[in-house]
């Protein structure tokens, strides 16, 4: 992998865990800053709006108290991959609207309950795509 690659990949790895920052501070406009205009949801490529996804994640914060974990706590730093969508469409079925340039990020957590409750998915999945001369979430899920 060359030099270009490399920075990349620490970009949208930087990229991500201010993703997860900004859920664990229950920042909605960091949140919201991350998130690309042509969004989708899930591995079926579902277009979804900010707005609506906005909604979504206030009545998940009025729900759980994500603010009462830190990063170091919640993701296991060795266990962050960056997959680039050519490695990963060879892998099988990819997310409908991603394409060439886009990367992957799969961050493992470490911590996914707390007193019973499930807070995360073991593993969370973000595909990424440099929009605007930045990085952007344009789509969760595999």
């Amino acid at each position: 992998m060359g030099v270009t690659a490399t920075v990349a990949e620490d970009d949208v790895r930087g990229t991500a865990l201010a993703f997860i920052r900004a859920w664990l501070a229950e920042d909605l406009d960091a949140l919201m800053e991350l998130i690309s205009e042509d969004f989708s949801l899930g591995s079926g490529g579902r277009s979804i709006s900010r707005q609506v996804l906005r909604e979504a994640w206030q009545r998940q914060f009025a729900r759980l108290d994500f603010t009462q974990f830190t990063v170091d706590e919640v993701v296991d730093y060795e266990q962050i991959e960056v997959i680039p969508y050519e490695e990963r469409a060879m892998r099988g079925p990819s997310h409908g609207g991603l394409r060439s340039g886009d990367l992957l990020v799969r961050l493992r957590m470490r911590v996914t309950r707390r007193n019973r409750r499930r807070y995360f998915d073991d593993v969370l999945e973000l595909w990424f795509r440099r929009q605007r001369g930045r990085w952007q979430i344009v789509a969760l899920g595999d």
